[in-house]
């Protein structure tokens, strides 16, 4: 059955995560961002406020309590301006890294497919460009294109030469060969490649 006709609830994406090694990478420096934060403005609000209490322990006085409530305010409010600036500037930089990686990725999907688009199937793509899962199911593509391409050519070229030979029953035959080969191999690769997309 085609995946289109298939129940959507079955065919829902599951994978959350485009490429883990980065964006796992990313969330996890995010989340040890906010338990540093979080750390970090415990402790600055307790020194504070154990300073404050300590300074008015003593004092009774309507207008020094609200003297104390205000500077209070103004330390909580101090944490969550510079939490708020930190939690920014480390989304703007983690935007900044994705946005990075994933231009790579496509550059080097762009430049491939200008090169396959013009029939040449022999670069490899490198190492470190197949660490993502789109170029390594390009390699995998451009491998069978390669031995597909390779094998058409030799059949290709036993036909130009049985067709400078003279005719006969023989040189018919060996066409007729070599064109079931073609026929065969040109089956097989589409049924490997509809496997593929299954």
């Amino acid at each position: 059955m085609s995946r289109s006709l298939k129940n959507p609830a079955t065919t829902r994406r599951t994978r959350h995560f485009v490429d883990f090694k980065v964006q796992g990478a990313l969330s996890v420096s995010l989340v040890l961002l906010e338990l540093a934060l979080f750390i970090i403005a415990m402790g600055y609000l307790y020194v504070q406020f154990s300073q404050l209490l300590e300074n008015n322990l003593y004092t009774i006085h309507q207008s020094a309590q609200q003297d104390l409530l205000i500077v209070m305010l103004k330390a909580i409010g101090f944490i969550v301006l510079v939490m708020a600036f930190v939690n920014l500037a480390a989304l703007g930089f983690a935007h900044a890294v994705w946005q990075r990686y994933v231009g790579a990725v496509l550059h080097v999907f762009r430049c491939r497919l200008i090169e396959f688009k013009q029939g040449n199937f022999d670069r490899k793509i490198q190492g470190n460009d197949t660490s993502h899962g789109l170029l390594g199911n390009m390699e995998q593509w451009r491998q069978r294109e390669r031995t597909l391409q390779t094998a058409i050519n030799a059949h290709v070229l036993k036909l130009q030469a049985l067709g400078d030979q003279p005719t006969s029953a023989l040189r018919t035959a060996a066409i007729v060969n070599e064109l079931g080969h073609l026929q065969r191999l040109l089956q097989e690769h589409i049924g490997v490649g509809a496997a593929h997309h299954q």
